[in-house]
């Protein structure tokens, strides 16, 4: 059979079955899926615990750099408020003249332009 297949140009190969070996193969199989899941949890826990710490750090860096140029701009004898913002898209412009309006002196408004950080 084998040799008539390779005059065909196919290659073939004769097949063992061992009960016992397609047994060992599926029990590691098994095992091997427990410690990949394993693993995968694990590294989803450390991920999650690692971004958690990454944002906790990016919003001290942000509150920090909101301090100096609050600092550098208004000097360090002034009260300032630093606060967070999240409008829907598109309305960024209007609430901040909304709030350049409200909140800054007259004398410092041209302080307050339209300036986007992205």
């Amino acid at each position: 059979m084998i040799k008539a297949c390779r005059k065909v140009g196919v290659t073939a190969k004769t097949f063992n079955y061992n009960r016992q070996a397609w047994e060992d193969d599926k029990r590691t199989l098994t095992q091997l899926k427990e410690s990949f899941e394993n693993k995968r949890t694990h590294l989803n826990q450390v991920a999650t615990d690692l971004f958690q710490d990454g944002m906790v750090a990016l919003m001290h860096l942000k509150v920090i750099r909101a301090f100096i140029e609050g600092a550098l701009r208004f000097g360090l004898q002034k009260e300032f408020v630093i606060g967070l913002v999240c409008p829907k898209r598109g309305a960024e412009r209007v609430i901040l003249s909304q709030l350049n309006t409200c909140l800054a002196e007259e004398n410092l408004r041209e302080y307050y332009g339209e300036k986007m950080d992205a």
